[in-house]
């Protein structure tokens, strides 16, 4: 099942930058997401020790959207166990929100850039070559009051707001003190284990506020979509520390990130999947691509990060990849894959036509949040109908430059302790989400692999070998020279 967490906060940052083994930090994942204030974060995810089965975080999908004007999380983590059994925590900057989302948002971009591996051409009997992290909208009620106790908890702990968010009861709470705001948590049935006691305290000595959420009853698991939280101008950053009270022994991570920027995590390291090494097997039709992800993601103690996905403009270019939705509509695009899925899910025909969004993200205006709806640069031109989450993410860049990034990680749990940063990378070269296999594996009889032998396949000669074996033959000649002159 998935649930929703998400915040954003402000933590020391640590000296994470020399990747020697004597330097490493506990905790690899620190995500800088704008330029300005303070903010807070990282939700966790608790059930009760006598909750029914074993409960755990085992996944986690994330998109961050990094402008100047403010930072934007969604963040959707695979929970096992009950969901009326759940309580999910968030310290937050005072004046961050939470809207609603969609889970087609996620399924777009997984779509459009999960790694796609092609085998290799054949050549058979000498002819030509052949080639062989869904719920609906969540609705928030601002006016809405939940279903729980009107108690008010200790006089330390003040109750900023209460709602119903979709399938949830929402209340965001204020607190001087660490130990009244956990008496609160368990005389309001929020239930958060004693070792969360100590980061509990550091967010309140930061002056978070904090988000407590939970499922109202008779909701079920089929109910728990996703939101995201909006800093409006805020530093956002991305600590796992509370995270790490739900994960057992490790945690998958596919995180996007839509800048002005291709990404990258200097205090991880980036690891490859070489071409080279990809192999296609005839016989089952499939490659060794996720082995050789695996055994990648593995390297370092697991301290690393491979990027699968990387390209500017990726929301405005019609044809990053042929999709299609689960009714078959056949797209072009991740916005149009976006509504179309969305609108699917809802089973309503799609608020805007398909190509419309598209043609407004090709543009070279910096998007801003108010404005005229009917026209670009405002934020509410590339809105349709209630799906909001591209515009969403729009607010402060110009649509046409965006980068979109995907970063994957399989952390172990000491990865996390403690924070280091996301920042541009300093390569702007595009990653292709394509992959073509250079080797084969039970080939059909009289076929092989076109271009591919047994033979040791040489490698093109390093140039400064090549300049001191030509000033080696200068050398020579003029030696002969005098010995002949």
């Amino acid at each position: 099942m998935f649930c929703s967490a998400m915040a954003l906060r402000s933590v020391p940052r640590h000296p994470c930058g020399a990747m020697s083994l004597a330097r490493w930090c506990l905790l690899v994942v620190a995500l800088i997401v704008g330029l300005a204030s303070r903010a807070f974060a990282c939700g966790g995810c608790f059930s009760p020790p006598q909750a029914t089965g074993v409960s755990e975080v085992v996944g986690h999908r994330m998109v961050f959207a990094i402008s100047n004007e403010r930072s934007v999380l969604w963040d959707q983590f695979e929970y096992s166990g009950s969901p009326e059994e759940f309580s999910w925590v968030l310290p937050i900057q005072p004046g961050a929100y939470l809207e609603e989302a969609e889970q087609a948002w996620f399924d777009a971009l997984d779509a459009a850039t999960e790694a796609s591996v092609s085998s290799p051409a054949l050549a058979c009997g000498g002819g030509t070559g052949q080639s062989g992290c869904a719920c609906g909208a969540m609705s928030a009620d601002a006016s809405g009051a939940s279903a729980e106790s009107s108690y008010q908890g200790p006089p330390s702990v003040q109750v900023v707001d209460r709602r119903t968010v979709g399938p949830y009861q929402v209340v965001t709470l204020h607190s001087e003190a660490g130990d009244e705001l956990f008496r609160w948590f368990d005389d309001n049935g929020y239930f958060v284990p004693e070792d969360i006691a100590p980061i509990i305290e550091a967010y309140v000595s930061e002056g978070a506020d904090f988000i407590a959420v939970k499922l109202r009853p008779g909701q079920g698991v089929q109910q728990m979509t996703p939101v995201r939280v909006v800093t409006p101008g805020g530093e956002g950053i991305l600590p796992l520390r509370m995270v790490a009270a739900g994960v057992r022994d490790q945690v998958d991570i596919v995180l996007y990130v839509i800048g002005e920027h291709r990404y990258r995590m200097p205090d991880l390291v980036e690891v490859f999947v070489s071409d080279a090494e990809l192999e296609w097997d005839f016989t089952r039709n499939d490659s060794n691509y996720l082995r050789l992800r695996q055994s990648a993601l593995s390297e370092n103690g697991g301290f690393s990060y491979l990027t699968s996905f990387a390209l500017a403009g990726a929301f405005a270019d019609d044809g990053v990849r042929s999709m299609s939705t689960a009714a078959g509509r056949f797209v072009t695009s991740i916005s149009d894959l976006y509504v179309a899925q969305a609108a699917e899910a809802d089973d309503v025909p799609p608020p805007c036509a398909l190509g419309v969004l598209p043609a407004r993200l090709d543009t070279p205006l910096r998007i801003v949040e108010d404005g005229d709806t009917q026209t670009l640069p405002a934020s509410g031109a590339l809105e349709c109908g209630n799906y909001t989450d591209l515009a969403a993410a729009m607010v402060g860049l110009v649509p046409r430059a965006a980068w979109l990034t995907r970063l994957e990680l399989t952390l172990p749990r000491t990865a996390l302790a403690m924070d280091c940063i996301l920042e541009p990378h300093d390569s702007t070269a595009a990653v292709s989400a394509f992959r073509s296999a250079a080797k084969a594996k039970n080939p059909p009889a009289g076929c092989e692999a076109a271009g591919i032998s047994n033979a040791t396949v040489a490698r093109p000669m390093n140039p400064a070998l090549i300049l001191w074996l030509a000033l080696g033959v200068v050398a020579v000649a003029l030696t002969r020279r005098r010995a002949f002159g």
